[in-house]
């Protein structure tokens, strides 16, 4: 069995491929959550659940991509950071930082919870003036 992050790394990759709803049995614990926490009320609960919703989600797009940027594994958490590149299906992109935070139990996630901005980020700062 590969370890922790090894495992998230994976799941994190491939979901949006994998054959959902069914897959997630393969990934989630039988009363696993996932929370999409920006957005109120939105926790499933329970793989077969945690697929559905999924599944529904991803039809929304004509594809996703996902580059991991950094992982952090204590134990039975993990916490990964990634870009999720949305392929709207008008070929329009989105591009997304996200954060998340997973609990294990057994090689298996227990727990999701995903952290992302809700709003447009900041417009840039001006260039600051060279000092003379």
């Amino acid at each position: 069995m590969a370890d922790n992050a090894e495992q998230i790394v994976l799941w994190v990759t491939s979901w949006p491929e994998l054959g959902l709803p069914s897959a997630a049995a393969d990934f989630f614990t039988h009363d696993a959550t996932y929370e999409n926490v920006p957005v109120e009320g939105a926790e499933v609960c329970g793989a077969p659940a945690i697929g559905e919703s999924l599944a529904t989600f991803r039809s929304l797009f004509r594809r996703i991509e996902v580059e991991v940027v950094t992982v952090a594994e204590d134990g039975d958490l993990v916490m990964v950071e990634r870009i999720e590149r949305y392929v709207l299906l008008d070929g329009s992109v989105l591009e997304l930082p996200v954060v998340g935070a997973f609990e294990l139990v057994d090689g298996l996630i227990a727990a999701w919870h995903d952290y992302w901005d809700v709003v447009p980020p900041p417009v840039p700062a001006p260039a600051l003036p060279a000092h003379v």
